[in-house]
């Protein structure tokens, strides 16, 4: 009997071990602003642009083109964005330009999402037609810009894959953004604590391809 004790009490005591050492860390709370996630690049090596030529591009808005996937509880949804006009320019190594996208042009897999997109619970497009991505620079596989959406303007950074041939200049990056940094915050679990499967996730993935035909020389 001592016996059949004692070992009912070793595997209570491997099973109390066991769990103790699985338990998960705490997460570290990120503040709102800077939770923004930083992609990997996914290129092999860092691209120097400097071979680039300069010169001026104006967007070929027929072959860009920006999908979304944004989650929910247990689901996600995709969808795409137009954009309207862009251009961009090569200049010492360094990139400037402006993008503007059509926020009303929004399609997802859902219609009735749709309309939840771009009512004032999101991007509110008939007050807000349009958000605008000014690129202010590049530097280690990154672009770096402002992007404005409702009138709210906040700094990111992604990392990209550049390529110029001939005439022709691609840009293909991919974006985590935080939707509240821009007042988005309808059924954000970190602004309304008792939403539970209701919650719609904050991060929005986009990934971006942007090809532009050259105009004139940049110098």
């Amino acid at each position: 009997m001592k016996k059949v004790i004692g070992v009912i009490i070793i595997i209570f005591a491997a099973v109390f071990l066991i769990a103790t050492l699985r338990k998960p860390n705490k997460e570290v709370d990120t503040y709102r602003e800077e939770i923004q996630d930083e992609a990997t690049f996914s290129g092999e090596d860092e691209i120097d642009i400097s071979s680039f030529e300069n010169k001026k591009y104006a967007v070929n808005t027929q072959d860009s083109s920006v999908e979304f996937i944004g989650r929910g509880i247990g689901k996600s949804h995709t969808g795409t964005i137009l954009v309207q006009e862009g251009n961009v320019s090569i200049n010492d190594a360094d990139i400037s330009g402006q993008l503007t996208f059509d926020m009303s042009s929004i399609v997802s897999d859902s219609s009735g999402l749709d309309e939840d997109l771009k009512s004032p619970n999101f991007f509110d497009v008939e007050t807000y037609p349009t958000a605008v991505f000014v690129i202010t620079g590049y530097n280690t596989n990154e672009i770096q810009g402002d992007l404005t959406i409702r009138d709210i303007t906040q700094d990111v950074s992604f990392p990209v894959t550049l390529s110029q041939e001939n005439d022709q200049l691609s840009i293909d990056g991919n974006i985590v953004i935080d939707r509240t940094r821009w007042d988005i915050t309808y059924r954000s679990e970190n602004f309304f604590a008792e939403i539970g499967d209701k919650a719609i996730a904050d991060d929005i993935n986009l990934d971006i391809k942007i090809i532009a035909d050259s105009t004139l020389d940049a110098s």
